[in-house]
């Protein structure tokens, strides 16, 4: 999985240039949140092969692999990465993340998957680094301090598990396959907690085409909500509108002619 989770990341960032790269603080919260956990990780990876205990650092990088990058970031970005225009900005914003997650894990890994770490410098890094072996580098432990941005995204995450409730409730009866075909409305009691919803793109996060946030509170059998996220109600609602033949989102703004979206649309002009 490690392997893999690298390769896909090495494809990511296929294009990338220094000069297109985004300024950290320049970055949307998700990103932020990103580097914040990568220097969060570094510091645990840090303390272990200090202590000559690589096989409780190699968990470390696992487990962020896993459950942070894998199972949420990528899941994520992967959107913006396939459908965005090339010079967009989050879409470069996300390539400078991942540009620094491979470096950093690559040398992280060194100690552990020697030839794996090799491989992948030779062919990641060998026109940025002056060293032609990673093992001639000194390790990296990034020091990306974003806190209002990873507590925006860790609490915007706790509407999402919601939201994924619902959504893998309908998809379980059949009545949804994707859930980019879902505009959910959700009720969110705590004023604080929508403030956060409204600093991100919070379609992009669920992986829906849409939502709606109601202003009181919805109730009945088809509401959905979690003991463990107090004041957070969820109803499923169809996405109104057409299938982008691109990026698969249902928006009711979908080119009759070209049957993409405007985004879509956009990309393609800049490729054209």
């Amino acid at each position: 999985r490690l392997r893999n989770a690298i390769r896909w990341m090495l494809g990511a960032v296929d294009g990338y240039s220094a000069q297109n790269a985004v300024k950290p603080e320049e970055m949307d919260h998700l990103e932020k949140w990103v580097l914040h956990r990568l220097s969060q990780v570094g510091d645990e990876v840090k303390i272990d092969f200090e202590q000559f205990d690589f096989g409780k650092g190699l968990d470390s990088i696992f487990n962020f692999i896993t459950n942070d990058l894998s199972a949420f970031y990528f899941d994520i970005r992967k959107d913006s990465l396939y459908c965005d225009a090339i010079n967009a900005e989050k879409r470069r914003g996300c390539q400078t993340v991942i540009h620094e997650l491979v470096k950093t894990i690559t040398l992280w890994i060194a100690p552990i998957l020697p030839f794996t770490a090799e491989e992948i410098w030779e062919h990641f890094m060998s026109q940025e680094s002056h060293e032609d072996s990673v093992h001639f580098n000194e390790f990296v432990y990034p020091h990306y301090r974003f806190e209002e941005s990873f507590e925006i995204i860790n609490s915007v995450r706790q509407v999402r598990r919601v939201v994924n409730m619902c959504l893998e409730k309908k998809r379980a009866e059949k009545q949804i396959g994707s859930s980019l075909e879902a505009k959910p409305i959700i009720y969110i009691a705590e004023n604080h907690l929508k403030e956060k919803i409204d600093l991100t793109n919070f379609s992009d996060i669920c992986i829906i085409s849409d939502y709606i946030i109601s202003h009181t509170p919805i109730s009945g059998d088809d509401v959905y909500e979690s003991d463990d996220v107090a004041g957070v109600s969820v109803r499923f609602v169809l996405a109104d509108g057409d299938k982008c033949e691109r990026c698969w989102k249902i928006l009711p703004e979908i080119d009759t002619s070209s049957k993409v979206c405007k985004r879509c649309n956009g990309a393609l002009n800049v490729l054209s």
